[in-house]
Formats: structure tokens, C-alpha cells, sequence
């Protein structure tokens, strides 16, 4: 049963395990909400203005690093 769920089979070794607990405490570190993450996209931390989302937008819509 536990095979059938989404993402058991990234997470089975113990290097996997401890490479996601970096990975979470990286994003809560940076101010993520882990909470309101629902599917893959950009995530910005609380309080990002709306203007910086749209340049962070230009920036990857127009190839600008």
C-alpha cells in the first residue's frame, strides 16, 4: 500500500530522508509558508510585494538572471 502513495519511493533511504529535512528547513528558513505549498510552483516569502513577483516573472519569462 505505502508504494502507491505519491513520493514514497523519493524518500525510502536514509540520505533521501536527511536531504528533505535540509530542503524543509532551507524553505523555512527563507520565510516559506510549508503550509500553503499544494503542488509544484514558485514560492515566495510572506510579504514579497506584488512588484517583485512580477519583475521575478519578467526575469524568468525573458531569460534574465
Amino acid at each position: 500500500m505505502m508504494d502507491t502513495l505519491p513520493g514514497v519511493p523519493l524518500l525510502q533511504s536514509k540520505q533521501q530522508w536527511k536531504d528533505f529535512k535540509t530542503m524543509m528547513k532551507t524553505l523555512t528558513d527563507a520565510g516559506i509558508d510549508l503550509s500553503k505549498i499544494d503542488g509544484a510552483g514558485i514560492y515566495y516569502p510572506e510579504g514579497t510585494s506584488a512588484l517583485a513577483r512580477a519583475i521575478d516573472w519578467v526575469r524568468r519569462r525573458f531569460g534574465r538572471p
